[in-house]
């Protein structure tokens, strides 16, 4: 016959089990997307400094 103190235990073990696969899961999908933004930066951050590239060129003085 169960012990309703084992079958609690278990209960909260088969939680925490469900918990902690659902935690991976979301910390996967927010390393999957922290990846894309920082892909996304550096692109913005190229594209940003050939701006400033091209602001400088139309800058300079004509001789």
């Amino acid at each position: 016959m169960p012990h309703p103190l084992l079958d609690s235990l278990e209960q909260k073990i088969r939680l925490l089990l469900t918990e902690s696969a659902t935690l991976r899961l979301e910390i996967a999908q927010l390393e999957q997307e922290n990846a894309r933004l920082l892909r996304q930066q550096q692109e913005w951050e190229t594209q940003l400094g050939q701006l400033l590239e091209r602001f400088d060129q139309v800058n300079q003085p004509l001789d």
